[in-house]
C-alpha cells in the first residue's frame, strides 16, 4: 500500500481574511453546469505570491502554439511535450485536510470518517485512483496502469505518445499531508443540509474558504510552486459553485471535496446522480493539468477540460473501495480540430461522449 507522508500533526484554524473579488453567498444558485473552473485573484495578491516566491523552483510546464483560420493560439500545460520523448514528470503534492464546524454545531471533517463509508475523505482520496494506479481504456485503447488524470493526459495526446512517446507520465507525487484547516463560518456564510437518503453536506462561502487557503499558503514554508496545494473538504460545497482551481503568482492550488453520493444531485438535478467521491476532485485536477492558470485560450474558450462535461462520469475499484471519475474533454474539443481527432480513437472526449469538435466551434 502506498501512504502519504504526513506532517506534524497540527489543527490549523484560520480566522483573519482578506478579501477577494467573490460574491458573498453560502448556498449556490441553479445551474446547469455547477462545478466551477479556474477562480481569478486580484493582480495585488499573484504579485505578493510571485514577490514571496521569487527564485523558487517552479511547476514543470510545456507550451504549444496552433493556428486556427489565420490566428495564432498558445496553450501551456504541467509536464513535457508528449512529442518529444518518454519523460516522467512527477509533481509534489501537499493535501490539505478541511474541516468545517457550522455554527448549527454540525462538523464536517475529511479527517473522520464518513457518513457512509468508514473511510475518511482524506483516506478515500489518497486510496483512489488519482493517486494509486489502476488499468484504464479509452474506448479500445489501453492507455496503461496509472492515475486517472495521466490516463486522461496520455490517451488526450495519444498521437504523440503512440509514436513517439509510449512512457510518457505527469503523475501526481505521493501527497504529503499537511495539518487540517479549520473553518467555522457564521451562520450567513455556512449552512447544511441533507439529501433525501439521510446524509448531512454543507455549503460555505467562497470568499471565505478561499482567502483561508491563502492564508495558509502564506504561512506553510514547505509549499513551493514546484508544488500543487489540494484542500480538500468532505460533503462541503463552495458557495456559487462547487469547487475550483486557481493560482496566485507561480503557486498552483484546489479547493475541491470527497462527496458521498447524493450531495451533488440535490443542489443541482438528477443528471449528476453518479457524481460522487473523487469526481469533483478530478474534474479540478484535470483542469489544472491543462490550464494550470487559467489563460489557455483556444477558438472554443478557456481549456477547462471538465466543465463541459460534469454529469458524465466512470468507476474504477482501487484498494477495495469504488471511487468515481468525471470524463473530460481532449484538447482538439477546443482547438475545433476537423474529425478525426488527434487523441485516442479520433474521439474528443475521454469515453467518447465528443467525437466531433464542439457545435459552437466558430
Amino acid at each position: 500500500m502506498h501512504r502519504a507522508i504526513r506532517a506534524a500533526a497540527a489543527f490549523v484554524s484560520v480566522a483573519t481574511f482578506a478579501g477577494v473579488s467573490l460574491a458573498q453567498t453560502a448556498v449556490p444558485a441553479k445551474r446547469t453546469q455547477p462545478i466551477a473552473g479556474y477562480l481569478r485573484h486580484t493582480q495585488d495578491i499573484h504579485q505578493e505570491f510571485s514577490t514571496r516566491l521569487a527564485g523558487a523552483t517552479a511547476l514543470q510546464l510545456w507550451k504549444r502554439t496552433f493556428t486556427f483560420k489565420g490566428k495564432s493560439y498558445t496553450y501551456e500545460m504541467v509536464g513535457t511535450d508528449p512529442a518529444k520523448g518518454s519523460v516522467t514528470t512527477t509533481v509534489p503534492v501537499f493535501l490539505v485536510p478541511v474541516a468545517v464546524t457550522f455554527s448549527d454545531g454540525t462538523v464536517l471533517d475529511a479527517t473522520k470518517p464518513g457518513q457512509v463509508s468508514h473511510l475518511t475523505a482524506e483516506d478515500g482520496f489518497l486510496q483512489s485512483p488519482m493517486i494509486q494506479p489502476v488499468t484504464f481504456s479509452s474506448g479500445k485503447v489501453n492507455v496503461g496502469t496509472t492515475q486517472f488524470t495521466d490516463a486522461f493526459q496520455r490517451a488526450n495526446f495519444w498521437q504523440d505518445v503512440s509514436a513517439h512517446s509510449p512512457n510518457y507520465h505527469v503523475l501526481l507525487g505521493m501527497p504529503t499531508v499537511l495539518p487540517t484547516l479549520g473553518l467555522k463560518p457564521s451562520a450567513a456564510l455556512g449552512v447544511t443540509q441533507k439529501t433525501s437518503t439521510g446524509i448531512t453536506f454543507g455549503t460555505i462561502d467562497a470568499t471565505l474558504i478561499d482567502n483561508a487557503a491563502l492564508n495558509y499558503m502564506r504561512t506553510n514554508k514547505q509549499i513551493k510552486p514546484n508544488s500543487f496545494v489540494v484542500f480538500l473538504s468532505y460533503n462541503v460545497v463552495i458557495g456559487g459553485g462547487v469547487s475550483f482551481h486557481s493560482s496566485v503568482g507561480p503557486q498552483t492550488y484546489t479547493i475541491t471535496m470527497y462527496s458521498d453520493k447524493g450531495v451533488i444531485s440535490t443542489l443541482f438535478g438528477n443528471q449528476f446522480a453518479k457524481v460522487a467521491t473523487t469526481a469533483v476532485t478530478s474534474h479540478e485536477i484535470g483542469e489544472w493539468l491543462d490550464d494550470p492558470f487559467g489563460n489557455n485560450a483556444t477558438p472554443d474558450g478557456v481549456l477547462e477540460v471538465g466543465d463541459t462535461l460534469q454529469p458524465h462520469t466512470l468507476s474504477k475499484v482501487s484498494m477495495g473501495n469504488t471511487y468515481t471519475m468525471q470524463e473530460l474533454a481532449f484538447h482538439d474539443w477546443f482547438t475545433c480540430k476537423a474529425p478525426p481527432s488527434t487523441s485516442a480513437n479520433g474521439w474528443y472526449s475521454f469515453l467518447g461522449t465528443y467525437k466531433t469538435p464542439d457545435v459552437n466551434c466558430p
